[in-house]
C-alpha cells in the first residue's frame, strides 16, 4: 500500500502504559482447530486456545496497568475464535464479556454452542438477552 498513510490525529496519541512498542507481533507453533459438530463449519470457524489464552492474559495486564475493562477491544476474524476468547476471558478475568450484536446473530446462525462457565460455575448463554 504505497499510499497508505496514518491518519494525522492518531500520530500524537499517548503509548500504551506497560508495553514497549505500538505495535507487536508473537511467532508461536500452536495450531489452530476446528469444531466439527458446528452446523456452519467454514474454514473461518477456527479457533487457538493458546492465542485466546494469550489474549485474556493481555487483558488482565493492561487492566493492571490501569486501563478500564471497556477501553481494551479485542478483534479476531473467526467466529470459533470469538467463542474460545470469550471462554479465556471469562476464566481468566472472571468478568462478563460483551460481544457484538452481529457477532451473536453469526454465531446462532452458525449452530455454534456460544454458552461458557463463569467463576461462579454458572452457565450463562451470550444469546440470551437479559
Amino acid at each position: 500500500y504505497p499510499g497508505l498513510s496514518n491518519y494525522p490525529q492518531t500520530e500524537n496519541r499517548e503509548r500504551i502504559r506497560g508495553i514497549a512498542k505500538r505495535v507487536c507481533f508473537i511467532d508461536h507453533r500452536e495450531l489452530e482447530h476446528q469444531q466439527k459438530a458446528w452446523k456452519a463449519q467454514t474454514d473461518t470457524s477456527k479457533s487457538n486456545t493458546y492465542e485466546a489464552e494469550m489474549c485474556a492474559y493481555t487483558c488482565r495486564y493492561l487492566i493492571q496497568q490501569g486501563y478500564k475493562g471497556s477501553e481494551i477491544t479485542v478483534l479476531t476474524t473467526y467466529l470459533g475464535q470469538v467463542v474460545e476468547i470469550n471462554k479465556q476471558l471469562g476464566e481468566v478475568m472472571r468478568i462478563p464479556v460483551h460481544i457484538n450484536e452481529r457477532d451473536l446473530k453469526d454465531l446462532t446462525v452458525g449452530g455454534i454452542d456460544v454458552e461458557v462457565q463463569n467463576s461462579s460455575d454458572q452457565k450463562r448463554s451470550a444469546n440470551k438477552k437479559k
